[in-house]
């Protein structure tokens, strides 16, 4: 099967919009002080963020090496780079993909990368390059993720998900990712690798942690995160009902050639988009109304690794 997706536009206002939407509230503050003292940030280093779209690593761990620090974003889209440079005027940017980061060995204190390394076909060359530029006894960090383990999760009080239907949820994914991989566009359960792979490149002293954010609907909505966790699930399924028939199917049917590369058949898959249909044109109006009343409550997350390897 030939790869036939066009890979994604970071840069398109939509890609743009989720690069900050999803990390809004994706980790909780006083873990990332947590993340920050097992790392051993402090005033003066240098961090190298590749693959930093907008800089959200800066962003994040900024505050923890000044004064005297420095954050170097790296990345090929010199779209986002520019939106990050006028975001702040005090990071340094520079455009290149991450197989061939074009700073010098042993130059950064701290290589970073941030949901980078699944989407990759080769991630060992990225990893390699990260641990090139890095300072000897500097720490190369990876912030990835297991999307594939966050398939069984997820919860809320208006249903239990039956067995057939979980188990048909779980072979439906696992085909869709195994296919991405297949045809180049990435690991998307490559999180749970990092600690061999690491080890593998030569790093040392390995440490891996896990994000503990929970993804919650919890009434009443009334703080940040869940009125934004609230109207982001009413809007999607009040968006699913006004939409037509054949362009629900259409949203539906994203991801078949991965699932086919999967080793999925075309049976299998539109047994599943035939019974989606059915159970979301089932379930939404009364979860709308359960969400209008704040009386949906709702947990799951996915597996988010860091791991942190020694030069």
């Amino acid at each position: 099967m030939k790869k036939t997706e066009k890979p994604i536009n970071w840069s398109d206002r939509e890609h743009v919009r989720t690069l900050v939407e999803q990390r809004k509230f994706l980790w909780n503050e006083d873990y990332i002080d947590l993340l920050a003292k097992l790392i051993g940030l402090k005033p003066g280093n240098i961090i190298a963020d590749i693959g930093c779209g907008l800089g959200y690593l800066g962003h994040t761990y900024g505050k923890f090496i000044t004064p005297g620090g420095k954050y170097i974003g790296v990345d090929k889209n010199e779209k986002l780079l520019i939106m990050g440079s006028k975001a702040n005027k005090s990071f340094k940017f520079i455009r290149s993909g991450a197989e061939k980061i074009p700073l010098r060995d042993e130059s950064v204190d701290f290589a970073m990368c941030h949901t980078l390394l699944l989407h990759l076909k080769e991630p060992e060359i990225a990893i390699k390059e990260m641990i090139r530029i890095t300072k000897k006894h500097g720490k190369v960090i990876a912030f990835e993720p297991n999307n594939f383990g966050g398939v069984c999760s997820g919860w809320n009080n208006l249903k239990e998900t039956p067995l057939e239907e979980l188990l048909e949820r779980v072979e439906h994914n696992y085909r869709i990712y195994k296919g991405l991989e297949k045809l180049g566009f990435g690991d998307w359960r490559i999180g749970e690798k990092m600690p061999y792979l690491f080890k593998k490149y030569g790093l040392k002293n390995i440490e891996v942690r896990m994000n503990e954010k929970v993804h919650a609907i919890i009434p009443p909505y009334n703080t940040p995160e869940r009125k934004k966790r609230s109207n982001e699930h009413l809007k999607s399924l009040e968006d699913f009902l006004k939409s037509t028939k054949s362009k629900r199917r259409k949203n539906l049917l994203e991801g078949k050639q991965f699932y086919l590369a999967g080793g999925g058949s075309e049976e299998g898959f539109e047994s599943y988009i035939k019974n989606q249909e059915k159970k979301l044109g089932k379930e939404s109006g009364e979860v709308i109304r359960m969400l209008k009343e704040e009386s949906l409550y709702a947990a799951g997350g996915n597996f988010f690794y860091v791991t942190i390897g020694e030069k």
